[in-house]
């Protein structure tokens, strides 16, 4: 059970349309104009799901990834990138639970959901490049088990698969290199840094390591408790987002915040964010409420604050 306020709670089955009427004031279907699959790569091996953001503008700590995502389905492994954008992969045991996930993420806009790379030939994600010219005969090969163009690791395989120097020798398709039998365990993936000459781009960069890593074991169930407290902050500025309203709270750990609305007959930009503990909503207020931003004065309220001043 993930409680999101005072007034309801929200189920890992019935989150994403919980969270679409929070957004939007008002309960209804969700209509998705867009495929699902696209977002979903599965790995037969492990047979998990896999989502993919890119974490470099959000800049979510690891647990706090854990947390967002765990509501919509049991996690069985989360892995962060080095490279420039920061790419997460969040891995899920079921396609349903995976399928949810997407749902509830096209219904905010903290986190941004990247479609995986499609091979055409078979209409499966997979991290298969083309590159020409690699040999001095000119001979033509398909590099898989790599990266795709978003960075994205397939990881289908167990097994790391090293790629050595196109100079070295000219790599037979009907005879391909043996793999290396370096084993990676589950949750886990190494990568050691790799230089590939293509005949658009000088080099493909890879990561050398992966700087966060968590997964879990099959007898630990993710559910995570947080009865979150609900703060409303109101008066924004033109030119200023959620981004910049979670910079400010960010001492305070606020663990949601919805996207910006504005209330027409008054021209006020407002949107609610959420805390761990009433002490935590109760200080974003105590230290916030009336500050001056960019010629306006914000207004930090909370549901009993608001209850008192309706009173009066």
């Amino acid at each position: 059970m993930y409680s999101l306020n005072r007034s309801f709670s929200v189920t890992n089955t019935t989150w994403a349309m919980s969270l679409q009427q929070k957004l939007t004031g008002s309960p209804g279907s969700l209509n998705w104009p867009f495929t699902l699959g696209i977002y979903i790569n599965y790995l037969p091996n492990k047979r998990e799901w896999s989502v993919q953001f890119s974490n470099a503008h959000v800049q979510l700590k690891l647990h706090q990834i854990y947390q967002f995502f765990s509501v919509c389905g049991r996690i069985t492994n989360v892995i962060q990138c080095t490279n420039y954008n920061r790419i997460v992969y969040v891995n899920f045991s079921s396609e349903m639970d995976a399928k949810r996930c997407v749902i509830a993420m096209m219904q905010q806009r903290i986190i941004q959901l990247i479609p995986f790379v499609r091979n055409q030939r078979n209409n499966q994600s997979s991290g298969t490049s083309s590159f020409k010219n690699l040999t001095s005969t000119n001979k033509k090969r398909n590099i898989s088990d790599g990266m795709n163009t978003n960075g994205n690791i397939n990881g289908s395989s167990k097994e790391e698969s090293p790629v050595k120097d196109a100079t070295e020798e000219a790599v037979d398709p009907e005879d391909p290199p043996k793999r290396s039998t370096t084993q990676v365990s589950e949750g886990e993936m190494q990568l050691s840094g790799i230089e590939v000459s293509t005949g658009k781009s000088k080099t493909v960069n890879v990561p050398e390591r992966m700087e966060e890593k968590f997964s879990t074991t099959k007898e630990y169930k993710p559910q995570v408790i947080v009865d979150a407290q609900e703060v409303i902050v109101a008066n924004v500025p033109e030119g200023y987002g959620v981004f910049y309203v979670l910079h400010l709270l960010e001492k305070l750990e606020p663990i949601f915040v919805t996207e910006m609305k504005t209330l027409e007959e008054q021209s006020l930009r407002y949107c609610l964010v959420y805390f761990k503990t009433p002490r935590d909503a109760e200080a974003a207020q105590v230290a916030f409420d009336n500050v001056e931003l960019a010629g306006k004065h914000l207004i930090i309220m909370t549901p009993h604050s608001m209850a008192e001043e309706a009173e009066k």
